[in-house]
């Protein structure tokens, strides 16, 4: 894939509410879709794939004082193909 499909890094960021990790990004021009992908443990899970204008998601699989962190990254669809770009910085957030 070329370089111009390749979508730009996404900044995200997180907030608790009642129980519920709210993660939320920027729009990135262009892309298709998001995956935000959550660390469980040592190893990292998707958590989900939403489309292109989705810009947040709602982890209702969180316990109250547990420490959690996710990423998420663009993608486009190009001749029928996902092109990711890179993950956002990683964010941590308790749940209160």
């Amino acid at each position: 894939a070329t370089k111009k499909v390749v979508p730009q890094t996404v900044s995200a960021k997180a907030k608790t509410s009642k129980n519920k990790i709210i993660l939320s990004w920027n729009k990135v021009s262009g892309a298709s879709g998001y995956v935000v992908m959550k660390r469980n443990g040592k190893k990292w899970e998707k958590a989900a794939q939403v489309n292109g204008k989705t810009l947040k998601f709602t982890d209702k699989k969180v316990k109250k004082g547990k420490m959690y962190t996710y990423k998420v990254k663009a993608y486009k669809t190009y001749k029928g193909e996902k092109v990711f770009g890179s993950y956002s910085k990683s964010v941590k957030i308790k749940v209160k």
